[in-house]
């Protein structure tokens, strides 16, 4: 038995090329010169040609929107967070803001106090704790002894009287408030020069005041007159602002009236303080020489 080889037929891709540029070029005249003719592959192409090209194009736009729409999202993403952390820096900015121009407005407070006080030298504390509770009624105060602090001494703040020097340390001060169940304050009404006395009271400071007695009945008072300290006071240095007249009423006895005063110093809201470093004492010892 003979071995033989067979050849695969094989097409040159040229000739393929050729047979159908032949048919293309064959078509058009057929189509241009015998419309009859040409009409079923129109029809072919009409029916099955387009709606493949028309699918395919719609295809394409949806898939070419799809991945603009998908580069578009991740930029609002991207420009969304940084957005975020603009806002985040802005606010924790503003909070630093607002956290400064509260400590200046307390500043300034104590600067004013200092203005009106400025007969007496005085030493700026920083309150550090209190007692219980919503009111600054006993609280203690950074400076002690190795600072010039000593008991006895009076403490203002924004507005007026705080309070006395009750214990003292090395470097640290107990202030007993004037709204202490304990405190009397001997004050006067500025507008008549009138004694009376101030009762330190927390149940009457809960209602936003506290209690003026011993006031005369013949003393004629308006409503905010100023309440100060006064000379007789064997604890507190005369001159001192406590707070405004509100109400007065006569008492039972008819020979005295009581009131109530609203302080000039918010005792829920103590940071920073001045101690006066003159003792009535020795204020008094000054006077007689």
């Amino acid at each position: 038995m003979a071995n033989s080889t067979r050849k695969k037929f094989q097409v040159k891709s040229k000739y393929v090329l050729a047979v159908l540029l032949f048919l293309c070029a064959a078509l058009i005249v057929t189509g241009f010169f015998y419309e009859d003719i040409a009409e079923p592959f129109r029809s072919v192409y009409s029916k099955v040609i387009i709606p493949l090209q028309k699918g395919t194009n719609a295809a394409g736009s949806a898939i070419a929107g799809w991945l603009e729409d998908s580069d578009t999202i991740e930029e609002l993403q991207a420009e969304n967070e940084s957005l975020r952390a603009q806002v985040e820096e802005l606010e924790e900015w503003n909070r630093s803001v607002a956290t400064e121009l509260d400590e200046l407005d307390r500043l300034k407070g104590l600067y004013d106090v200092d203005y009106s006080y400025e007969q007496y030298d005085k030493i700026a504390a920083t309150v550090i704790g209190k007692t219980s509770g919503n009111w600054f009624s006993q609280f203690t105060i950074d400076k002690g002894t190795a600072d010039g602090v000593e008991t006895g001494m009076n403490v203002i703040a924004d507005g007026g009287l705080v309070g006395i020097v009750s214990d003292c340390g090395e470097h640290y001060a107990v202030v007993r408030s004037i709204i202490d169940d304990e405190s009397n304050v001997s004050v006067v009404v500025s507008e008549s020069n009138s004694l009376c006395v101030l009762a330190g009271s927390l149940t009457a400071y809960e209602d936003g005041f506290l209690e003026l007695t011993e006031l005369s009945i013949d003393v004629s008072v308006s409503e905010g007159a100023a309440v100060i300290t006064s000379n007789i006071s064997s604890e507190f240095l005369p001159g001192l602002l406590v707070g405004y007249v509100s109400d007065l009423s006569a008492d039972k006895n008819n020979l005295t009236q009581s009131g109530k005063v609203t302080l000039a110093v918010d005792f829920s809201q103590l940071s920073e303080v001045l101690v006066i470093t003159t003792l009535k004492e020795d204020y008094t010892e000054n006077l007689e020489d």
